[in-house]
């Protein structure tokens, strides 16, 4: 990250990053996991805290460093989700992504996998949205899940679909994958943090961060525009679905 790099000497970087991926439980242990003394990796979170890289956050008799994204440096990135947002050819399917990039402390995903387990009753693949190596998977279902709509008319089309739907949730508990499927008026940062499974590491969110925002304020549009529920109500995380 330039920004990071820009601020800080490689030494101190390496504190951030450690931070950022290791979640270490104090300073102490920051220190160990980044291999340097305990004196440079206070004097790093000091500085790191009054420059808004970095919090200190209870962690039962422990304080946590946490890593941040400075404000300043999300600014920067919120009108890019709103770029990204406008291109998306699945606009509710990108939504979900970037609440799990907030909110699971976990690269080892798989996007649209396809796994071997995961067939219908005719041997085609099935796939997931995202796919954890933790045997989490996620999925956004469309209002068609449920049954026809006004888009979608065809009932014989319905009822093939939620056959399919079934067939993928015996099939995950057969391979004990949990399946989390998000509906529409689920795609909101402050209720899909709810629905992680406890397999998947949580990650610190930012609630007063420009980028944690924006993302806020594209779901809450969409799940309105989609649902015509009231977007306050979104946003106190109580939408009916």
């Amino acid at each position: 990250m330039a920004d990071l790099r820009a601020q800080f000497d490689s030494a101190e970087a390496n504190v951030w990053i450690t931070a950022w991926d290791c979640l270490p439980d104090s300073v102490n242990t920051l220190a160990s996991i980044g291999k340097i003394s305990t004196k440079k990796a206070y004097a790093a979170r000091r500085k790191m805290t009054a420059l808004g890289w970095m919090v200190l956050r209870s962690h039962g008799r422990k304080v946590r460093p946490v890593a941040l994204i400075p404000h300043v440096t999300q600014e920067k990135m919120a009108p890019i989700l709103k770029e990204e947002y406008e291109a998306a050819f699945n606009k509710a399917e990108f939504l979900m992504k970037r609440c799990l990039d907030l909110a699971v402390h976990c690269e080892n995903f798989i996007e649209h996998a396809r796994l071997e387990i995961l067939k219908n009753i005719t041997g085609e693949p099935m796939e997931f949205d995202r796919y954890h190596r933790e045997k989490v998977a996620f999925e956004f279902n469309g209002p068609q899940h449920l049954g026809v709509t006004e888009k979608f008319t065809d009932e014989m089309a319905a009822l093939e679909l939620q056959s399919r739907d079934t067939r993928k949730v015996w099939l995950c508990e057969k391979a004990d994958i949990i399946l989390v499927r998000i509906y529409v008026a689920d795609l909101h940062p402050h209720i899909m943090t709810r629905l992680i499974p406890s397999r998947l590491q949580r990650s610190y969110i930012d609630e007063q961060g420009p980028y944690y925002k924006t993302l806020c304020d594209l779901c809450a549009a969409y799940i309105a525009k989609a649902t015509r529920v009231d977007i306050q109500q979104i946003m106190s995380g109580k939408p009916s679905r």
